[in-house]
């Protein structure tokens, strides 16, 4: 994050799809961050910061499973501390439909 305090953070698919919406009416203001085990959630994001949970030939994303959401997530958890260094507030977006966000 370079001069930005505020954070817009989407977890999970739709958490990915407002944060996405918010921040296009604020991009100047705030930085983004994407987080989720699916890549059709970043799409359509040029700049920001996005943490894929899993691996590349996982292509179920986290399969309505948030114990596995929740183990993904510590695994990335000292690169997300980083990047919450400098922020000030952070907007977390999340639906609670059982996967990702949920966990």
């Amino acid at each position: 994050m370079e001069s930005s305090q505020i954070l817009i953070a989407g977890v999970g698919g739709l958490g990915c799809s407002w944060a996405k919406g918010a921040w296009s009416k604020c991009n100047s203001e705030a930085d983004i961050l994407l987080i989720d085990a699916d890549d059709e959630s970043f799409a359509a994001v040029e700049s920001g910061h996005i943490l894929k949970l899993g691996t590349v030939v996982d292509k179920l994303g986290c399969a309505a499973l948030p114990p596995l959401a929740e183990q993904r997530m510590r695994s990335v958890s000292a690169v997300v501390r980083k990047l919450m260094q400098p922020v000030e507030l952070v907007i977390l977006l999340t639906g609670l439909g059982g996967g990702t966000g949920t966990g």
